[in-house]
């Protein structure tokens, strides 16, 4: 947990994650052929393939995720940081602040990813919008406190400044 509450329920925040949540539900069946789990076929259509894909995959790309715990971290750390961000910025500049994050890191994947000849690589999960919300936490809230719980050799709490748990 932060040091800080947010003074508002965070309603936007709680419904990123409950779409993300969503689609992640609904983007796995079984394979018939092999009786294992594998995507829909439509996931394909929204993942974002640079140079092949429509402009609106440069959004939906984020709400599409690889596995378990590829949603597990990126939804963690959008529900530890973007509570806070969503009460500052409010619900409606939350969210498009969202949305144009996850816009601007597709958009970064399909400039770094090769020549005019590279494969076309493509791309899911909300890693570059999460890692705006928390460069906004950075900028927002600089002196927090995180309460981190421990267990090694015994069960304990400490606290570690935001900016160190981010770097790290």
């Amino acid at each position: 947990r932060t040091s800080i509450q947010p003074r508002r329920t965070p309603y936007a925040n709680y419904v990123l994650i409950g779409v993300n949540i969503l689609v992640f539900l609904l983007q796995f069946g079984i394979d018939p052929r092999t009786g294992g789990v594998a995507y829909r076929p439509w996931v394909n259509e929204f993942m974002l393939t640079p140079r092949v894909s429509p402009w609106w995959t440069f959004v939906t790309y984020a709400f599409l995720h690889a596995d378990f715990w590829h949603i597990f971290f990126n939804l963690f750390i959008l529900y530890l940081f973007g509570k806070n961000v969503n009460d500052k910025l409010g619900h409606v500049a939350y969210t498009a602040f969202f949305l144009c994050s996850a816009a601007v890191s597709g958009f970064g994947h399909a400039l770094l990813q090769g020549g005019p000849t590279a494969l076309p690589i493509p791309v899911m999960g909300a890693s570059g919008a999460v890692a705006a919300v928390t460069g906004a936490y950075l900028v927002l809230f600089p002196q927090t406190l995180l309460t981190i719980v421990y267990w090694f050799f015994f069960i304990g709490t400490i606290e570690v400044p935001a900016l160190y748990f981010i770097l790290l």
